[in-house]
Parts: C-alpha cells; structure tokens; sequence
C-alpha cells in the first residue's frame, strides 16, 4: 500500500504541547474508526524503551569501501554475518542493501549463505525470559529480511527512524500504564500470554508512527550523507506507516529514553552550532518534550573525550528500566573522561524528578581499554554486549549477567567497529513489537 508522507511540520513554537494529529493528513482520512481513536482525548504517544518488546532489529549491509577500506571492508562484513547469527537467535533482522548488485552480489555470496541460517516457518524463536523454550509457550517465525534501500554508510542508529507507539488505553492494561508495558509484563510472567493479547487487540488500539529529523552526519563532518537522511522516509513508505518529518537535526544515539517520560542526553552534542545553531536549549528541550511528549530531559554536560559524534549520550549512560541508569565510570585519574564521568554520576544520583521526586538508581560500568561497554543492544530476551579483548571485559559482562538475571548476556569483539569511531549500538535500530502487527498473526 502506498504510504502518505507527510510534509515537513514547522517546529511547535516551543512550548511543551503535542504537535496536531489531525486525522485529515494521515493515512485512513476524516471519518475512518481508526482516526477517530487517534483524535481522542485519550490517545497518546510514546518512544518504547529498548528492553521492552521488539519486532526486529534493522541494520545495513556495509558497502562503502572509501570509508573502510577493501580489506577492512570484508573484515567487517564477517562482523555483521557474526552480529545477524547473535540477533537471529532472539528475533527478527531487516538488512538494508543499497542497491540490487551489492544484494545480487551477496546473496549470491558462498560465506553469506553459508554462514547465515536459513529462516522461516522451520526456524523459530521464543518471546520470553531470557528466550528460554518452555512447554506450551508459542512460537513465532524468525525471519532474514532483504531490503533494498539506497544509503551511504552503516550508522543506521543516527540516521534511522524513531518508532513511537500511538495508544488507546485498553480495559485489560492496569491503571496508568500503557499497552506496550502491559505487552512487555505479559510476555515475561505468562507461559501462555496470546489468549490475553487476543482480547487485547479487540478493545485496544495501538499503532506505529515513526518520527523522522534531519540528519547531517555528525555536524557535517563524513559527506555525503544524503541517502542516510532519506532512510526514515524510505523505511515509513516500505513499512506503510504514517511519517512526522521535522527540520531538526537529531541523532538516535544523542537521546535515550525511560520509556515511561524520561529523556536522558548531553549538551555537547544537542548544543552544538554544527547541528541547531539557531535553537536554544530550551527550545531544543520544548521539541522534544513536544514530539515524543516527554516529560522531564535530563542533560548531563558531555560524553566520551574523542567521540567524533560530539557526544552521544549512548556511549557514557543508558536506561536500563523505569528509574534505573547504568553508566561509565573511569577508575584512572589521568584519564580524560575521569573527571566529567564522576561529575555525571554524582548529577544523576542527587537528581530528583521536580513533580513526583522520584530517584534514578544508578548502577557503575567500567571503561575498557578504548570505547564503551554502554554501547550495548536489547534484544527480546537477551543483551549483546560489545567487547575488547581487554582484561575489563569479563568485569562488564558479569555486572550485565547481575543486572539482567532473565536475560542471556551475550559479548562480541567490536574492536573492528572502533577504528571507524562507531560501535555496536550505533549501527543497529531496533522496531518496536506493536500489537497492530500482532494483530496480523495471532488475532
């Protein structure tokens, strides 16, 4: 189906109210049931934390061999048939290829097809803790998708599509919380949670809705990037969901979220002059709060000395679950990130939520040799880690198995990524599981 992009929204005038949904630009039109509940006063928005339940995780096939190298090219090729294995075991991978020759070329490819399992109806994957199989917990198909989607480089974090949920409450949600959380809670304490989800999708509604910035390549730093900022609008049109496109330059590893409101960043990066030199910050906060109706942003003052990104916030702290952050923490004094990481830490743990004085639980990650070990993936029932061949990686991975006891912790050697400035978060998006596609299986 031919999907509606809309066009590009001027910027809400800073103030924290919700940019207009009206039904008459989105797909289903004036007067169709769907609009209707979009329209009501009781239809939200929401980005859906990382941990929560995903559809697939997107990457895109590396290819550009003036940013890599040839050799380097191939090395890091046999990284991502490494990194589609690890994800396959948990879900879903969409990879995007940027033309049909570089995905003849690698269909075609002995190594890729060999390495890479077949998928489909025979090969299945569990929802729930920790992927465990359990008797009588239903099976969903694990599926390899090939897209083909022009683009310039792998950093689909950055420039990739932002997935929010849009909700209408349902009468099987518990007060105050949203469907995709009562999804999330189903999944992990139900061996048989489909009747549940059934009666779910009859009364509730919830649809996907991806939100689309500008993007610059870091400030304008690695030309060209013109494919790259296409990407969001390409992924809307081949998924068929409805597009919110604004003239702001956004990261996707320059914001991480709560889930429920929270929206943790820096002001290195999000106050740049090479990104939004004419917004301040509170109007840079204003948007954000306008277009993912958040409630409260975090900002702590800088990320990583070195980072070419200027500071992205997913390579110093992440979210965790509601409340709870694990971030880095350099144990050497003569680091540079020593001093600003401590500043950090002691920020988050004195700060209070300024309406409900809610705490954030603050949970210490230790610094390898080079890079970061929050630059971590969630995939539904387990954690990719990135690792360095360096002495602190068995501290890192045991401080994630303690954190995630449900989850199956899993590392892989990112020292490759690295010396392209990148990691593991930053070339993989995940989607969101939205009960509008559980419809289509099970309802």
């Amino acid at each position: 189906m031919k999907q509606q992009v809309k066009q590009k929204k001027q910027i809400p005038q800073f103030s924290h109210q919700r940019p207009s949904l009206d039904s008459s630009s989105r797909r289903g039109g004036r007067g169709s049931p769907k609009a209707a509940i979009l329209n009501s006063q009781f239809c939200t928005r929401r980005y859906p934390a990382e941990w929560e339940v995903q559809h697939a995780t997107w990457l895109s096939w590396p290819h550009n061999e003036k940013e890599w190298g040839k050799e380097r090219l191939q090395r890091i090729r046999g990284f991502y048939i490494e990194l589609i294995n690890k994800i396959l075991e948990f879900q879903n991978v969409n990879l995007i290829f940027a033309n049909k020759d570089l995905l003849k070329e690698v269909s075609s490819d002995k190594q890729f097809v060999k390495a890479i399992p077949a998928t489909g109806p025979a090969s299945t994957r569990r929802l729930g803790e920790a992927g465990e199989a359990r008797q009588g917990r239903h099976e969903l198909p694990q599926q390899l998708k090939k897209i083909i989607i022009p683009n310039n480089d792998i950093w689909i974090r950055d420039y990739g599509p932002f997935f929010l949920e849009m909700n209408a409450p349902s009468r099987h949600c518990e007060k105050g919380q949203s469907p995709g959380e009562a999804i999330s809670q189903t999944f992990s304490r139900s061996g048989d949670c489909f009747a549940l989800l059934r009666r779910a999708c009859n009364d509730a509604y919830r649809k996907p809705l991806i939100i689309d910035f500008e993007f610059n390549a870091w400030g304008g730093k690695f030309p060209p990037w013109d494919l790259d900022n296409n990407i969001p609008k390409e992924i809307a049109f081949y998924l068929g969901y409805e597009i919110e496109s604004y003239p702001l330059i956004m990261e996707g590893g320059a914001l991480e979220f709560s889930g429920d409101g929270l929206i943790l960043t820096t002001e290195e990066c999000l106050l740049n002059k090479n990104r939004n030199p004419n917004l301040s910050k509170t109007d840079i906060e204003n948007i954000l709060k306008s277009v993912f109706n958040a409630e409260e942003i975090i900002w702590l003052k800088r990320g990583l000395e070195g980072d070419h990104t200027d500071g992205h916030i997913d390579n110093v702290a992440r979210f965790i679950g509601p409340k709870k952050v694990l971030i880095c923490k350099s144990n050497d004094e003569k680091d540079g990130n020593y001093e600003h990481l401590q500043e950090s830490i002691e920020y988050l743990k004195k700060w209070k939520h300024p309406k409900t004085g809610d705490k954030l639980e603050i949970i210490e990650l230790p610094m390898p040799d080079r890079s970061s070990y929050a630059n971590f993936i969630f995939v539904n029932g387990g954690v990719i880690v990135p690792t360095f061949n360096c002495p602190s990686d068995k501290t890192a991975l045991e401080i994630f198995k303690k954190v995630f006891p449900d989850r199956k912790i899993t590392g892989i050697d990112c020292s490759l990524l690295i010396e392209e400035g990148g990691g593991l978060h930053c070339m993989t998006k995940q989607e969101p599981f939205i009960w509008e596609n559980l419809k289509k299986s099970v309802c």
